[in-house]
């Protein structure tokens, strides 16, 4: 029997978040635990008798808000709590450059602070606070139009996460756990001692599709948010590390220099890498910055962007907020590629 497919491609690259893994039981609730944990533990906030956050409010904030990457999302809401807080005088700065020591400037600003982790629970509205940012441009743009400035000194999210990212290291340990966190990083964790996030995320894609699609295509994953050891573990441990020949990950985005949100590189390289060089590419993507990457990539050679919904979302709302990037196709779930290229 002949099938014939209904997308012309000769390639495909999919994006690991949304796409290939559900990560509302990973990202959302590493997210969500890590803002509470970076204040009680990091700050040095009365810790709260329940959780400041729901994952589903880490979801929501990153759907709704405009967000491309989970660690921006995660720094808007430490900053959107931080600013709930009377100012807090900045100490010195540390000389040396390591994790205890920012630990101590952390906590040597935030000892005077009274206010709890509770009492911030009881002021937030995260709808509000991301459509808020989606009306002023969506991102770390709209967070920056959005949201005040003050005590911007108790948020240290960039640098090395083995020197100076204090909040990047807690999402990692929390995110990774103590065993893949010392595999992926050479050092063991410091704040958190638990098995995970990563391993509460389930394949979204069904495995069989996805084999077929790899004998049919050749495909490649496209894992900004993850060091390649980390990606590497989970795709073997799903079995389907084979499928792919090619994989850009956070090593990739660092030997490159870094690159705005809706930037095209990421799929001109991985495009570059798969063999025999592709003519036209499927790129499937569950966010409007990687579907106007797509669309971006386009100018340089064929790209066809498909918009795959994300998991347990408001599907009328999320399809609203695609309607600006004029995706070439959009589908309810990334499954329904076998109807479009194995026909």
């Amino acid at each position: 029997m002949t099938h014939h497919s209904t997308l012309a491609v000769d390639s495909l690259i999919l994006t690991r978040n949304d796409v290939l893994f559900d990560v509302r039981g990973s990202y959302h609730a590493a997210v969500a635990r890590a803002v509470q944990v970076y204040l009680e533990q990091a700050v040095g906030l009365p810790m709260g008798s329940r959780p400041l956050l729901t994952p589903e409010e880490a979801g929501h904030l990153y759907y709704f808000g405009g967000f491309s990457r989970y660690i921006d999302a995660l720094s808007t809401l430490v900053i959107y709590f931080l600013e709930k807080l009377p100012p807090v005088p900045t100490p010195t700065y540390p000389v040396r450059f390591h994790i205890p020591a920012m630990l101590a400037y952390l906590q040597l600003a935030g000892q005077s602070v009274r206010i709890g982790v509770d009492t911030l629970g009881e002021q937030k509205d995260i709808p509000r606070l991301a459509a808020d940012i989606a009306a002023a441009g969506g991102g770390l743009t709209g967070m920056e139009a959005v949201l005040p400035r003050s005590n911007r000194h108790l948020l240290v999210d960039e640098g090395s996460i083995t020197r100076i990212n204090v909040l990047g290291r807690v999402f990692q340990e929390l995110y990774l756990g103590t065993r893949l966190f010392s595999r992926v990083y050479g050092e063991p964790a410091m704040l958190v001692a638990e098995e995970g996030y990563i391993h509460r995320e389930s394949l979204r894609m069904d495995p069989d599709i996805l084999n077929r699609l790899a004998e049919r295509l050749p495909l490649a994953l496209i894992a900004l948010e993850s060091r390649r050891k980390e990606i590497e573990d989970t795709l073997e441990r799903h079995g389907i590390r084979h499928c792919f020949q090619v994989l850009i990950t956070e090593e990739e985005v660092e030997a490159n220099g870094m690159f705005q949100a809706g930037d095209p590189w990421p799929l001109l390289e991985a495009a570059r890498r798969l063999q025999p060089a592709p003519s036209q590419v499927g790129v499937v993507a569950a966010t409007p910055d990687d579907i106007r990457a797509a669309r971006s990539a386009n100018k340089t050679i064929p790209f066809i962007s498909i918009a795959a919904a994300p998991p347990g979302i408001d599907k009328p709302a999320w399809q609203a907020r695609l309607e600006q990037t004029k995706a070439n196709m959009v589908i309810g779930h990334p499954d329904h590629l076998k109807e479009l290229i194995l026909g």
